[in-house]
Order: C-alpha cells, then sequence, then structure tokens
C-alpha cells in the first residue's frame, strides 16, 4: 500500500496538537501554522461542524501542489470549498493583494457539479460573513468548470493558432456513422469478410488510446483492445482514416480538443503563460478520474507554480474503461514539484454497519493509500435477499418498493452492474404505478418492440403516407430494401420520387408476389387497415403480432444475447396493451397518456432511482437497493481470467470491479438491500454475508419476506398486470452549536484574553485581529 502525509496515529493528536506536524516550504509567505489552525478551528465553530485532527492537518497544510485522500461520505467537496476560503483568507494574489474569487479555478470531473462547487462556496461564504466578523471581506465567488469546457475556452481563444477555425463538436451518433463507414471501407482494403467489429467498440478504443497518450502502435497492449477483434495494423488504419475524415468534415471530439490543447500549450510557452494569468489558485476534484491527457494538462497549468489543490479517492477510481489512471493518484508526489498527499478517514455518511462492509470489500485491494475508514454513524441495516429468477428478483423489489411510503421511495436508488437489468424492472414499476426515473439504465417503452409494433400500426391507420408504410417489411415476408423500391424511396437521397400516393396494398412489390404467404399477409393488413377505425384490436392483433415476430422480431431477438427473459416480459406486456377490446385509436391515446406520465417522472426526477453502478459517483440515499449480484453478471472475473490479459491488467481491473462495488455499497446511508443469486452468488457475497451477521444484518433466508406463489403467474413466470454531485457534508447539525468550546483555552493564552465566557461575537473579534495580521 502507498504513504500518505497522515500519521497512522493521528487520531491520538488534539486538534490544537496538528500545527506541529506542519512544515511549510522554504520562502513561504503565509501565516505560521499555529494561526493558520486557530483561524480554522474557529470558522468551524462558526459553521457548526466537527473538526477532526486528521480535516485540521489538511487544511492547515500547504504544501505548493496538495492532495486530499477523502474516504466515500467524508465530506470532500465541503472541506475543499472550505479549503478555498482560507486560501482567500491567508493567500496573496500573483499581482498583491488578497487572493480573489475570479482568480481561483476549480476544475470538476461531471458537468452537473459545476452548479453545486459554486454554490457549496457561496454559501460557505455567506454563512461566515453572516456571524458578523470584522475584516472578512472575503467573496462568493470561484470559476467553477469541468476540464473539458475550460480546454474549450483555452480553445476558442487559440482557435486559429491550434488549427481548429471552423470546426464542430462531433455528436455521438454522427462519430458512430462516421467510425462505421470507415471500418466497412478499412476491412474492404485488407480483404476482411465476416469482422464483428462493432463501431461502438472502435469509437472506445480510439478514446482510450487517446486520452492514454499512449502511441497508437502499442493500442494492442491495451485491456481495451481485446474488445476490438483486428490486428493492430488494421486498427492502426481505420483511427489515421477516421482522423482524416474528421478533419474533411472540420469536425473533433473531445479527445480531440484536450489533445490539441496539451500540445498547443506545451509548444507555445507565451500562450501557456497566458492562460496561467488568468488564476492564482488551482483546485482539482475527482482527480481518480482524470485520464493521463487530463493530468498532463493540469501539470502544464501549474508549471510556472500556481498553488494546487486536488481532491480524490483512489477507492473510487471506477473509470478506467474510460482511460482513467489510478495513479493520478498514487503517484501525486512525483508528478507535482513539492507534492504530498493528506488522507481523511471519517465517513460521515454510512452508518456502521454499512461502513464495515465497505472495509472488507476494499481492503481486497492493494492499489490504494493504508488509511483508515471510520464512521462516527451506529448502527445500519445490512439485508441479503436471495433469489432464483430474475423475474423473481424484480418482482421482488417491486414488492419491496411498492411497500414504502412515497417519502421513502424519493430517498432510494436501486442499482446494478449492467444497463440491460433496468429493462424489467422499469417495466414493472410502470405498470404497477410506482414513481420512477432512470439515472442510468431504460426507460418505459424504450424497448424495441414498442417502437416497431406502434410503426406498424401507424402504418396501418395511414395507408397513404410513404414514410410510415417503410415498416411494413416488418409484418411481410419482404426484405427492407424491398419495402423501400416498392414505396419509392431512395435511401442514398432519403427521398420518394414523384409517384402518385397509393394505398400500400396497391404498390407494386413485384417478385415478392410469389411468395409463400406474402398474398394472404397483404389482405390480412388491407383488411386492418380499412376497419381500423371500427374493428375493435383484440380482433386482429395476436395475428398481427404473430407477423411481426416471424417476419422481424425473431431475428432482432437472435442478436440480443443474454436478454431472453427481458424479452419474454416485454411481449407478454405488449400483448397486455395493445390485445385489448378497444379501437387503436382508444388503444394508442391511453399508450401516450402513460408514456407521458414516465416522461415527466423523468424530467422532475420524481420517486426512487434506477442507476448503473458506474453512475451513482457523488451520490448518496438514505435506501440502497444493490440487484444482480450474481457472479456470472458481477464481478466478471472468471470472463477477465479467460481472456488475453496479461497478469498485471487482470490484477488492475479486478481491483476497479471491487472499486465498483466498494462504491456502490458506501451510497447507502442507513439501509443497505442486497439482492443475490441463491444458485451463483456474486463472491462479494460469498465472501461476506455470512460474517455480515456479526453487524446486525439480516439473512432474508430464513425470514421468508418475499412469497413466489405459482398461482400468482403466467406460463413464462411473469405477473399478469392488468394493465447529485453529492453534497457530501461535514456533520451539520440542525441546532447552532454552542461557539465556546476547548479550543478557547489555546485563545486565552494566544491572546492573552480570557475567552471562556465569550460570544460568537467575541471569537469573531479574535478573528478580525488575526486576519489584520495577515
Amino acid at each position: 500500500m502507498f504513504k500518505t502525509e497522515t500519521p497512522p496515529d493521528i487520531d491520538e493528536y488534539s486538534v490544537d496538537e496538528v500545527y506541529k506536524l506542519i512544515q511549510d516550504p522554504e520562502g513561504s509567505n503565509l501565516p505560521k501554522p499555529i494561526k493558520r489552525l486557530k483561524i480554522i478551528q474557529i470558522l468551524f465553530e462558526i459553521l457548526g461542524y466537527d473538526l477532526s485532527p486528521d480535516l485540521a492537518l489538511a487544511l492547515a497544510s500547504e504544501p505548493n501542489a496538495q492532495l486530499i485522500i477523502a474516504t466515500a461520505g467524508g465530506g470532500k467537496t465541503t472541506g475543499s470549498q472550505i479549503k478555498v476560503v482560507l486560501e482567500k483568507l491567508w493567500r496573496q494574489s500573483k499581482r498583491g493583494g488578497k487572493l480573489s474569487g475570479d482568480k481561483v479555478l476549480s476544475l470538476v470531473y461531471n458537468r452537473h457539479n459545476v452548479a453545486q462547487m459554486k454554490e457549496k462556496h457561496a454559501a460557505i461564504v455567506s454563512r461566515i460573513a453572516l456571524s458578523g466578523i470584522k475584516g472578512f471581506d472575503v467573496d462568493p465567488n470561484i470559476n467553477a468548470a469541468t476540464m473539458h469546457s475550460f480546454c474549450d475556452q483555452i480553445r476558442t481563444m487559440f482557435v486559429a493558432k491550434i488549427g481548429m477555425l471552423n470546426y464542430k463538436l462531433l455528436d455521438n451518433n454522427e462519430a458512430i456513422k462516421l467510425m462505421d463507414t470507415v471500418k466497412v471501407s478499412i476491412l474492404n482494403k485488407f480483404s476482411i469478410r465476416g469482422s464483428n467489429a462493432r463501431a461502438e467498440d472502435l469509437i472506445t478504443l480510439y478514446n482510450y488510446y487517446r486520452e492514454s497518450m499512449i502511441p497508437v502502435e502499442k493500442i494492442d497492449g491495451s485491456d481495451q483492445s481485446v474488445d476490438v477483434p483486428l490486428d493492430t495494423e488494421v486498427i492502426i488504419e481505420i483511427f489515421k482514416l477516421y482522423n482524416t475524415m474528421k478533419k474533411m468534415k472540420k469536425k473533433y471530439d473531445f479527445s480531440d480538443m484536450l489533445n490539441s490543447v496539451y500540445e498547443f500549450l506545451k509548444n507555445n510557452p507565451d500562450d501557456l503563460r497566458q492562460v496561467q494569468k488568468y488564476f492564482d489558485y488551482i483546485v482539482a476534484d475527482e482527480v481518480q478520474d482524470f485520464t493521463p491527457i487530463m493530468m498532463s494538462l493540469l501539470q502544464l497549468f501549474v508549471s510556472d507554480g500556481t498553488p494546487l489543490l486536488c481532491i480524490g479517492d483512489e477507492d473510487q477510481g471506477i473509470y478506467n474503461f474510460r482511460g482513467a489512471d489510478i495513479y493520478n493518484t498514487l503517484d501525486f508526489e512525483s508528478k507535482f514539484n513539492n507534492g504530498k498527499v493528506y488522507s481523511l478517514s471519517q465517513n460521515r455518511r454510512c452508518a456502521a454497519n454499512i461502513l464495515e462492509l465497505a472495509k472488507k470489500v476494499i481492503s481486497e485491494n492493494d492499489l490504494r493509500f493504508d488509511k483508515k475508514l471510520l464512521g462516527i454513524r451506529p448502527g445500519g441495516l445490512v439485508q441479503y435477499v436471495p433469489y432464483n429468477t430474475v423475474a423473481g428478483e424484480n418482482i421482488q423489489v417491486l414488492d419491496q418498493l411498492k411497500r414504502m411510503s412515497t417519502d421513502e421511495l424519493y430517498e432510494t436508488i436501486v442499482c446494478y452492474r449492467e444497463k440491460n437489468s433496468s429493462i424489467m424492472l422499469a417495466e414493472l414499476l410502470e405498470s404497477e404505478g410506482v414513481p420512477f426515473n432512470v439515472l442510468s439504465g431504460f426507460t418505459p417503452f424504450s424497448h424495441p418492440l414498442f417502437r416497431d409494433v406502434v410503426a406498424v400500426m401507424d402504418a396501418l391507420e395511414s395507408p397513404l403516407d410513404r414514410k410510415c408504410m417503410l415498416n411494413l417489411y416488418k409484418v411481410l415476408p419482404i426484405t427492407r430494401e424491398q419495402m423501400q423500391y416498392a414505396s419509392g424511396y431512395n435511401p442514398k437521397t432519403k427521398k420518394f420520387d414523384d409517384a402518385e400516393q397509393m394505398p400500400f396494398w396497391r404498390l407494386d412489390y413485384g417478385s415478392a408476389y410469389n411468395r409463400t404467404g406474402f398474398g394472404d399477409c397483404m389482405e390480412l393488413l388491407k383488411t386492418v387497415s380499412m376497419g381500423i377505425g371500427k374493428i375493435p384490436m383484440k380482433n386482429y392483433f395476436n395475428t398481427l403480432f404473430s407477423m411481426i415476430c416471424k417476419y422481424h422480431w425473431n431475428f432482432i431477438r437472435k442478436s440480443r444475447e443474454n436478454l431472453e427473459v427481458y424479452d419474454n416480459y416485454v411481449e407478454s406486456k405488449v400483448k397486455t396493451i395493445f390485445d385489448v377490446d378497444y379501437l387503436y385509436k382508444e388503444v394508442y391515446n391511453r399508450f401516450s397518456q402513460r408514456k407521458d406520465i414516465c416522461r415527466r417522472n423523468q424530467e422532475g426526477r420524481v420517486g426512487v432511482t434506477l442507476s448503473t453502478f458506474h453512475s451513482l459517483k457523488g451520490l448518496e440515499y438514505k435506501n440502497v437497493i444493490i440487484t444482480d449480484m450474481d457472479d456470472s453478471i458481477f464481478p466478471k472475473f472468471s470472463m477477465l481470467d479467460n481472456r488475453d490479459y496479461t497478469e498485471m491488467q487482470k490484477k488492475a481491473l479486478k481491483e476497479c470491479e471491487t472499486r465498483l462495488y466498494y462504491v456502490a455499497v458506501t451510497r447507502a446511508k442507513d439501509n443497505l438491500y442486497i439482492y443475490y443469486n441463491q444458485d451463483n452468488p456474486s463472491r462479494y457475497v460469498a465472501l461476506y454475508k455470512d460474517n455480515s451477521k456479526d453487524n446486525n444484518s439480516v439473512d432474508t433466508n430464513s425470514m421468508n419476506l418475499f412469497k413466489e406463489s405459482p398461482a400468482d403467474y403466467d406460463d413464462d413466470g411473469f405477473e399478469d398486470f392488468e394493465d447529485f454531485e453529492d453534497f457530501e457534508d461535514l456533520e451539520d447539525p440542525s441546532e447552532e452549536k454552542n461557539p465556546t468550546s476547548s479550543v478557547t483555552s489555546d485563545m486565552n493564552n494566544l491572546t492573552g484574553t480570557d475567552l471562556s465566557n465569550t460570544s460568537q461575537v467575541g471569537q469573531s473579534s479574535f478573528l478580525a485581529n488575526l486576519l489584520k495580521k495577515i
């Protein structure tokens, strides 16, 4: 394990003694450590926060480059912004005078954290200002931005010099289409046939190599390249042509932008200095998620000696698939001049039993700092819930959520390793009217089968609409291309010919008429179309759905590996919605209303939240439900062992899986529910379930909370239904703390004044006097 500047026995120190551990760099013009510590203590009294010795050490220490490692739920957001307030109090600007907020650059990882960081800083400054401290003239501002948006500002500033004049950002869909075109061209060049290399995987690999700053010739040494079944020379040619095509179209992606800005600043020192003059202090949040190109840019920004504060937690580094490098934190001291690492041990979020599980999980890893995880909240429930089938698991989760109050639902999140795990649960929740939103996963009615059914029905309802009738190949024994030809559609120009409009049954389908079943299918479609405003759907939908399955959907299903249980359920729900004794217009209106409710719930983040593990970063909930703890799903250690990885890569990938589970567990404040496959439990369940009983956790094997009766389900095993980046705050009690505490004794010695009976205003005066001396 890796060491930090925080002593292992830091808890044996009193806060008043921490200054003895601080040694300022030579030539420092900052106040003495003992004075800085006193200011910190008073600010914490005013804010009503607890000040632990490890936090006091981190805040009072002033190396030129500092990394504070904060555990999950350790209050890093609030702690980092208090640190910036302190810097404004005692640090001088490069141009003289106090450090102002407009010269503080706060780099955050996610876009939605930008506003939060600004608001958090302003709130802290406001609370201190309201205490009435004389001389406290700190402004409430900081410049918060993501690394990408900040670099885009630099790109705009030097757009001509960088060579990106009139370039536009390439969105994800454009990138996939372009990569697919490039892939086909290069595969033809190398006479490669039948390759299953996907454009999406090639883009992931491309971004990985660009953000990782590895030579393209060494791409075969990366774990991402294993997912692309092509030789290195073929991949190199694909990437070269992809770059050429982007330049021809004057397009760029985010990895292009970062690399272009980095190369420009590195090779143009005068322009780099111009950028550096805009900030006097830099904060970088979530640095464990920075890719090598992002960390290299950060090193450039502070190469003139600008003070740097980094915040992170190597135990939460889960974005290795994007190129994030765990060594951004582990090798921090070697990356920055006078770089020092400090650790915070207190977890203020998780109750004791939940934290105990988290400690056991993360202790498996070696690539981490040697730090403690200490809790301040007692109790907590860790409950293991077994299931036999995926359908049974989802119904159990549904039953648990249905028993919750509306307020409780807002305090609950259901999470899973793969997005596909949300398919059935989202549809079940919608059917039962349980309010929910999807942070990461599939929303209700997003399954392609719903789209196909509606598209076919729309074509039957509007038989003259040539755009709609293009979908009729899904219910006819013809190809998509034959349907396009019959309707007069040119896929290259994306236009229809000027032929006379006619209903789809009068089109010329050529040789398709000779195909078995074509005439019968067309006659049925014509009959349904002509009577769609009079005939209830129950009279024909079952036959129509069989045609969709036979000519279209069954072929799609074959390409959806391991999704059979979800597709089966969606098929049953489609029948429930459409195979009813109502006209299509009435059915569609009801269907649209249900979709609209889901849309409003999604926009308003209503009810329980559904999310993948990867999207949990920065979140916390009273109740966390972890699903699909099946060893074939998570963690995929056996899959990693069978891939062509080096032993070092396998170890790194396995540790990343463990960190992912640690992140999921540490989102829970009070209650953690873990649903596991009884026949094939995840290794994390197999290792820790039995031991968890010592921590007041509950094993539902003996509780029988959920009863599954065969009579409740149809033959398919499904019930027949009728139809923020987190504010990881320091402790903030509801009542204002008494500002006179143990710190007053040292203040007495320092000032020669008896402060034992002073009010908050008295301590404010003391701070004001200190500020005057800085």
